[in-house]
């Protein structure tokens, strides 16, 4: 399978960006398929917004602890992934020593909502100068191990088009932060060949929430997304009577508890592109083999505030 043969040719032995941590049975599940392709190391990076409510730091925590007490692989590093939160970078980072791996990424509901309404009344090209600045600001903070999905659309607008790619690609360099290819928002071939070529530091995140949500998302087609999305809440609300047969087997699909080779494929399925980048790539994405490499990440930030 590509993605098995992707990540073992590579010697790629570490995963990041996975949430829903506090569900040990939804952990496992996923560990045990990262597992199967040669992952040893995780780090979930949990939404840090979301992190302090219902005990949700406790629970994950006490699952991590627990799994890595086994002999299994993949072992798990604790992170977070941080709110971008205004055109200043400014990230709303955890004060505590138990975050060992951070993302920063934009994401509309956490943004300040009077510079999203400023930036969205700009012109296109003052558009662009902002969010470049945004992205570019919050890499210059020397607080962040990842920028996360930078592609992805904010107010509706083409990430991909708008900034200026050579400008975040530089500033990433410079500070030794990756960019995210995010396998839920995977970056077009241009601006992937570039930060390569650029030999900027390249993260593969998996982004992983659920299998639900993998299995309703298309990384390639945003639309088809929204559509699988509206169909299932559509499904789900009629009662056992008003559904047909193909609604239920639609419903089953989606919510089925096991994981099948299906949902192995569905969740590798924007590796692709990444398979037209050359052999030497290896060296350029991030992967942690040893705690050793995690622990002078770690100095590095104490070291540089």
């Amino acid at each position: 399978m590509y993605a098995e043969n992707f990540f073992k040719n590579l010697e790629i032995e570490s995963a990041i960006h996975i949430h829903n941590t506090d569900d040990r049975e939804k952990l496992t599940k996923l560990l045990d398929t990262l597992n199967k392709i040669g992952i040893k190391y995780t780090f979930v990076t949990e939404h840090i917004h979301r992190l302090e409510k219902n005990n949700r730091r406790e629970k994950c925590l006490e699952n991590i602890e627990k799994i890595n007490q086994t002999e299994s692989n993949p072992k798990i590093i604790f992170g977070a992934e941080g709110n971008i939160t205004n055109i200043n970078g400014n990230i709303d980072i955890p004060q505590d020593d138990e975050v060992k791996f951070l993302i920063a990424s934009v994401h509309e509901k956490q943004f300040n909502p009077e510079e999203l309404e400023s930036i969205k009344k700009a012109e296109k090209e003052q558009q662009a100068k902002l969010l470049t600045k945004t992205i570019v600001n919050a890499i210059n903070s020397k607080k962040i191990d990842v920028i996360g999905h930078p592609n992805r659309k904010l107010l509706d607008l083409d990430m991909e088009k708008l900034l200026n790619w050579d400008k975040i690609i530089e500033a990433a360099k410079k500070n030794n932060v990756a960019i995210e290819y995010n396998l839920r928002s995977p970056l077009n071939q241009e601006i992937l060949n570039n930060i390569i070529k650029q030999k900027c530091l390249l993260a593969i995140g998996i982004d992983f929430h659920s299998m639900k949500s993998h299995r309703l998302s298309d990384p390639h087609d945003p639309k088809i997304t929204d559509e699988n999305y509206k169909a299932y809440k559509r499904i789900k609300n009629k009662t056992p009577e008003e559904k047909s047969e193909e609604e239920k087997n639609f419903l089953e699909k989606i919510e089925n508890p096991q994981t099948t080779l299906e949902d192995y494929r569905l969740l590798f399925q924007a590796i692709k592109p990444l398979l037209k980048l050359p052999k030497e790539t290896k060296k350029y994405i991030l992967n942690f083999k040893t705690m050793k490499e995690i622990k002078e990440i770690q100095q590095q930030r104490i070291n540089n505030p």
